[in-house]
């Protein structure tokens, strides 16, 4: 049995050694928070002016930058190199990680950030156990003794305690609707992981797609009462990046209708991630392998669909489905939903 050791290093022959190409990584990401934190990249500043509360100039959106910006941006462009290293076999990854990016892989990384807020960040090399690369020396405890595993420093002590402190100077100054967005949508899904378990699937598939639509008024409606509880109220301001909310879906070529869980940019109404409701259990398309089942029910069901969720007051929508209306003003009759496609 192989013993663990932490992200940077390996054990060979009994002894704990540097991996040289983890290694690296670490000093990468470690280099990167500082200099991100002081000079922020131009994607994140404009980010920060088109989400802001306030309108910005560049040179005050700059100053604004939060960590809970820069930590995932760290991790999406870590990513997008290491999958790109991965495709050229390059072979020093110290110098591809140091190189600078292509108009395609900046593209990739913009893509791959928004894919980091949306579905959160691993924070464990980022935010490590205080001392594990300056060479301190872990205790672990064995019965009543202490048993220390000694390893040999990569990282400098300067450049350490500089990432550490600009992280946590970025935790004091992320502003409370930060902390509030981030705590709704974990609450959010810790209230929908313990309601799906009482639902019944292939119930709610067939209600969807019948004359008798009480049970899919009644999920809905479950649904849409924890969003209300979670949120405050189940319209959004504008200014509220992403948000997950219940949706009733309709495949453009099938026809099918469904109930589905999404994520969308609440400023530009596009969607990043579909959690759907299906008879075969709860399905993110694109955590499955192509052509398994999953995959092949989703995309012959929906693979392009027109979805509708409540909460938009200022849209009128007098020429959509009835069935769709009936279903959304089931929660609502006063309030009507807002279609996407």
């Amino acid at each position: 049995m192989s013993k663990k050791s932490a992200f940077g290093y390996e054990w060979k022959n009994g002894e704990l050694v540097i991996n040289e190409k983890e290694s690296s990584i670490v000093k990468w990401i470690y280099s990167k928070v500082s200099e991100y934190t002081d000079n922020p990249p131009d994607y994140l500043i404009r980010k920060t002016m088109e989400y802001g509360d306030e309108e910005l100039t560049y040179d005050e959106a700059k100053k604004k930058v939060s960590l809970s910006k820069i930590l995932p941006y760290v991790t999406a462009e870590l990513n997008v190199r290491i999958k790109e290293f991965e495709i050229r076999q390059a072979n020093d990854i110290q110098k591809f990680l140091e190189s600078e990016l292509d108009s395609e892989m900046t593209a990739a990384l913009e893509k791959e950030y928004i894919l980091q807020k949306v579905s959160g960040y691993s924070r464990g090399v980022i935010l490590p156990r205080e001392g594990r690369y300056i060479g301190k020396e872990p205790k672990r405890r064995q019965g009543l003794r202490n048993i220390t595993e000694s390893n040999e420093p990569f990282v400098s002590k300067e450049m350490y305690e500089n990432a550490v402190k600009r992280i946590q100077e970025g935790i004091k100054h992320i502003s409370k609707k930060e902390h509030d967005d981030d705590f709704r949508q974990r609450h959010f899904f810790k209230r929908i992981d313990a309601l799906l378990p009482t639902v019944d699937l292939y119930k709610l598939d067939e209600s969807f797609n019948s004359s008798d639509d009480s049970y899919a008024k009644e999920v809905l409606k479950k649904i849409n009462d924890i969003f209300f509880d979670v949120y405050g109220a189940d319209y959004l301001e504008r200014s509220n990046e992403f948000v997950e909310m219940p949706a009733v879906i309709r495949g453009q070529k099938s026809g099918h209708v469904g109930l589905a869980i999404i994520n969308i940019d609440i400023k530009t109404g596009e969607q990043w991630r579909t959690h759907f409701l299906t008879p075969r259990g709860i399905i993110e398309r694109h955590k499955y392998e192509i052509f398994s089942d999953e995959y092949n029910y989703v995309m012959e069901t929906y693979p392009t669909y027109d979805y509708w969720y409540t909460g938009d007051k200022n849209i009128d929508f007098e020429n959509e489905p009835d069935d769709i209306i009936n279903i959304l003003n089931s929660y609502n009759p006063d309030q009507q939903g807002m279609k996407m496609e």
